[in-house]
């Protein structure tokens, strides 16, 4: 059996406001609400994500340790093209480069 108890305190953490009753809730309404968070919780993911890359490319910038290295999976085009389709390249993700750490001989 669903817990009734628990939709409802998942509701009111996720900011939909409070609810004595259960059998209040207009649940299509709710879904909608629901979904529609996700998606812009989606959306502030994807720019935390290109955040944390951007500010790890400049820190590989900074640091002597590490160089730009075209990418040897794509050949530094950026993508692959398959006999159907273009695709950006899973090693580099489109950049053409990739960053490699210096070795000293």
């Amino acid at each position: 059996m669903v817990n009734k108890t628990r939709i409802l305190e998942l509701l009111m953490e996720l900011g939909y406001g409070t609810v004595a009753n259960f059998e209040d809730l207009e649940l299509d309404g709710i879904l909608e609400w629901l979904e529609n968070e996700k998606l812009a919780h989606v959306e502030d993911l994807r720019k935390i994500a290109e955040a944390m890359e951007l500010i790890e490319e400049y820190k590989k910038e900074q640091d002597e340790h590490y160089i730009k290295v075209k990418c040897p999976y794509c050949s530094g085009t950026g993508y692959i093209q398959s006999d159907k389709h273009k695709s950006l390249c899973p090693i580099c993700h489109g950049r053409s480069f990739i960053w490699a750490e210096k070795v000293e001989w």
